[in-house]
């Protein structure tokens, strides 16, 4: 649940910083909007990813 709440707030991050990114770089805003294609990627992988991590038994519970 940590990497999806991380990716979300990275993917804010990004999407919000696209029109800087487009004026600091002079390119066209269609050429940074790849940056959204990887976003649901991230998500989606954070959370298969950290799905049996998080499901392990720890230490303390036994």
């Amino acid at each position: 649940m940590t990497g999806v709440l991380i990716a979300a707030i990275g993917s804010t991050i990004a999407v919000l910083a696209l029109p800087e990114i487009q004026h600091d770089l002079a390119i066209s805003l269609t050429s940074v909007t790849w940056v959204v294609a990887y976003l649901p990627v991230v998500t989606v992988l954070s959370a298969i990813r950290g799905r049996p991590v998080a499901d392990r038994p720890s230490a303390r519970t036994g």
